[in-house]
C-alpha cells in the first residue's frame, strides 16, 4: 500500500498541511505536530493516493477542519476520493497510521478510467445547510470525447445523511457536469 508520510522540514504545526508531492507520488504531511504528525494509508499501491488535496472546512461539524484526498488511479484507474474527519484523527495519538479505507466517506466511480479525485474543490453552501459543497473531477470522462472530463457534485446535506463510513458512487451525484470535446 501507498503511505502518504510528512515532508517539508519533518516539523508539522497543529492542523498544518503541506503540498502533495510529484504526480505519482504518496507524499503528504497533515495533521500532526513534531517530527512525525499522522500517516494515512492508500488501499493499494499504485493507486495514486494523495494525487489532489482539498481543505473543505468543517464538514462534519465536529470542530476541525476536514479535507478530501484523491487517488486518480484507484480501482483500475476509475478512481477514488476519501473524505477524511480531522477531528477524528486528533483524536488519536501523534504518529498513528490511518488507512483510507477508514475514511469519514468514500466516494468512487464505476466508469471505466474516470480517473476521479484529479480535481476537487468545495462550493459553497448552495444547500443552506451552513457546510459546503464538494465537486469532485474526473478529467478521464469520454462520455463526450476522449478525456472530456466530469465534475461530480455532492450537496453536503445528502452526504451528512448517511452514516460515516457510507460509500457513494458518482452515480449518486447531485449534479454532474460534462466536458464536452469538440
Amino acid at each position: 500500500a501507498c503511505r502518504l508520510t510528512t515532508c517539508g522540514d519533518g516539523v508539522l504545526e497543529p492542523g498544518e498541511l503541506c503540498e502533495v508531492g510529484p504526480t505519482g507520488t504518496c507524499t503528504l504531511c497533515v495533521l500532526g505536530e513534531g517530527p512525525r504528525g499522522y500517516g494515512f494509508l492508500g488501499e493499494a499501491a499504485e493507486d495514486n493516493a494523495g494525487y489532489t488535496l482539498e481543505v473543505i472546512g468543517d464538514y462534519d461539524l465536529d470542530g476541525g477542519d476536514d479535507f478530501l484526498v484523491g487517488a486518480t488511479r484507484a480501482d483500475a484507474g476509475s478512481g477514488r476520493v476519501y473524505l477524511v474527519s480531522s477531528a477524528a484523527t486528533m483524536a488519536e495519538p501523534v504518529g498513528t497510521d490511518f488507512s483510507l479505507a477508514d475514511a469519514h466517506y468514500i466516494f468512487t466511480s464505476s466508469v471505466e478510467s474516470d480517473r476521479l479525485g484529479s480535481s476537487l474543490a468545495t462550493l459553497g453552501d448552495l444547500d443552506n445547510d451552513g457546510v459546503p459543497e464538494i465537486a469532485l473531477g474526473a478529467y478521464g470522462n469520454a462520455l463526450f470525447g476522449e478525456n472530456a472530463g466530469v465534475i461530480y457534485v455532492f450537496l453536503s446535506s445528502t452526504v451528512r445523511a448517511q452514516p460515516p463510513g457510507t460509500t457513494f458512487d458518482v452515480a449518486q451525484a447531485n449534479f454532474t457536469l460534462y466536458g464536452v470535446q469538440e
